[in-house]
């Protein structure tokens, strides 16, 4: 029902509507010491989308509220519009609002949106390519319906975020067909964080960047993939970020990045860190690496665990260009069934503090591939 219109008949038990400045004092320090202690809040406009407002703001939304009655004085028309002068702090705002709409005004004007949370069920995949830079799709735990290209992106320093509720129990995102991979990116500045992946058929990549920069892949994991879980050799890609990933039972290698030739696509500033990669299978005729940079392609790899590989644990291939350098440091790679635990096919590349071990040829192997002559 629509709300009853405010009267002047009314007016009078407004005016008279005052809190003590004793009592509104002790309740600010109340709500100053519970909106800091407790960090951002978060304010829900509906069951998909939630918005959040900083600490600050949350004191002053609640301290407008304690001195409301101390400080608003209300001068009621004969209509529904309530036209008020509000104080905080000594400060006039000035604004005119419905009372059937009032909260809602004022929760409006601290809240910040752009956080969406969806469930099973729900059109993810849409969702995520209506986000705007800076918001995030929030997925809560439960299976998703893949697949999905990502063709819509973030800006410099307002990523679009696709991130799990609950890290403890994350969403996974399904996909059983062979035509498709499970999640493509085809823009830049896009973050996933704390997503599953698997168990895909032959063929069938996790996540295939086919263009973009500043995409990062953290906290996911991937079980049981038969194509590659993280992917880029379709175009140049550049400041890539891999990071505290889990990588079991692969049926194919783990990841790749860059073009093979070296020339066709290369990927750049590359970051793969603190990923876990248990054994990793391949058909006979493929070679089953747990992390491959291509010639050309130059990236850090450190403090990766990298266990039971078909073949190398981790290879480069080097560059033409003596300022293209990889760095492979502080690493624990062990067990390569058919191969090193680490190769370089090419340099310029830096290893250091890295345990290489059990592996079927050596620890660290320096192979001049395809007789290019880069060791």
């Amino acid at each position: 029902p629509r709300p009853a219109p405010l009267t002047v008949s009314e007016a009078p038990s407004v005016r008279k509507s005052r809190f003590s400045v004793s009592s509104a004092l002790a309740g600010a320090l109340i709500v100053v010491f519970v909106a800091w202690s407790s960090g951002p809040a978060a304010v829900t406009g509906s069951p998909k989308t939630s918005m959040k407002s900083s600490p600050l703001t949350t004191t002053v939304m609640l301290l407008s509220w304690i001195w409301g009655p101390v400080a608003v004085r209300f001068t009621p028309p004969r209509s529904r519009t309530v036209p008020l002068t509000l104080r905080v702090f000594g400060l006039p705002l000035v604004f005119v609002a419905t009372n059937a709409t009032l909260l809602a005004v004022l929760v409006g004007q601290v809240a910040e949106a752009g956080v969406k949370e969806i469930s099973p069920g729900a059109d993810w995949c849409g969702a995520v390519n209506a986000l705007s830079p800076g918001d995030e799709l929030v997925l809560r735990p439960g299976e998703y319906q893949g697949s999905c290209t990502i063709r819509r992106g973030g800006t410099p320093g307002a990523p679009l975020v696709i991130r799990a509720k609950d890290p403890r129990h994350p969403p996974r995102i399904v996909y059983l067909g062979d035509s498709a991979n499970v999640l493509n990116i085809a823009a830049g500045h896009v973050t996933v964080r704390g997503l599953e992946f698997g168990p895909t058929l032959p063929n069938v990549d996790a996540v295939r960047i086919y263009a973009g920069t500043d995409i990062t892949i953290e906290d996911c994991r991937f079980f049981e993939i038969a194509g590659i879980a993280v992917v880029a050799n379709h175009a140049s890609v550049h400041r890539i970020t891999i990071r505290r990933n889990g990588i079991v039972r692969s049926k194919a290698t783990a990841m790749y990045f860059g073009c093979h030739d070296g020339f066709s696509c290369t990927a750049s500033e590359l970051l793969i860190e603190q990923n876990y990669i248990h054994r990793v299978d391949a058909p006979a005729s493929a070679i089953g690496y747990g992390v491959q940079v291509k010639l050309n392609s130059t990236a850090t790899i450190h403090d990766n665990v990298i266990l039971d590989t078909k073949g190398p644990g981790i290879m480069v291939y080097g560059a033409t260009e003596l300022s293209r350098e990889s760095v492979v440091e502080r690493n624990f790679v062990a067990g390569s069934r058919t191969s090193s635990a680490i190769v370089v096919g090419g340099g310029p590349a830096i290893l250091r503090n890295n345990v290489a071990i059990t592996s079927a040829e050596a620890g660290i192997g320096l192979e001049n591939y395809g007789r290019r002559e880069l060791l």
